[in-house]
């Protein structure tokens, strides 16, 4: 979690881990440009470190908070093995009672991965990217939080224009 504008004695907010499944389309624009879309649900737990005087218990809590996404990025493949991937998020808050801002908004995505295309039509990706959830958010607030999340996607495709 960050802050365009950083609080002074605001609390800490550092990543646990996070876990995201999704679902994506991918359709080729030519030979080298694809569009890709899709819906992702992503859970969040983090740890809060309270900035408080010393004389009042600081222990760090646990919380989490899950987001909705949806993607529509463009994919730029190069040296038949390679991809890039970027363009915007669609995020939508999916907590009841989230410990951060709300990060329904927009955000940005940006990707590099390795891939293998098999003949059958069956391809598997391993996809490094960093998301920026809530750059430009629904809600205005002060000092509003933002996530920004690394990570690594695994996951296989299918050809449907196999199917014939």
């Amino acid at each position: 979690m960050f802050r365009f504008n950083e609080l002074e004695s605001a609390a800490i907010y550092n990543s646990d881990y996070f876990r995201t499944f999704g679902l994506s389309y991918v359709s080729a624009l030519n030979k080298w440009l694809e569009i890709e879309s899709g819906i992702e649900y992503s859970r969040h737990h983090i740890i809060i470190q309270p900035n408080l005087p010393p004389n009042i218990d600081a222990f760090p809590r646990k919380a989490s908070f899950s987001l909705i996404n949806i993607p529509v990025t463009l994919r730029a493949n190069f040296l038949k093995y390679f991809f890039v991937n970027g363009g915007l998020i669609l995020d939508v808050d999916a907590s009841l009672n989230s410990p951060i801002a709300n990060q329904t908004g927009i955000g940005v995505l940006l990707g590099l991965s390795v891939k293998y295309d098999f003949d059958a039509g069956v391809s598997v990706f391993v996809n490094s990217y960093s998301k920026l959830h809530s750059l430009i958010p629904f809600q205005t607030e002060n000092h509003h939080q933002r996530v920004l999340e690394n990570g690594i996607r695994i996951g296989f495709s299918y050809d449907l224009r196999k199917l014939k």
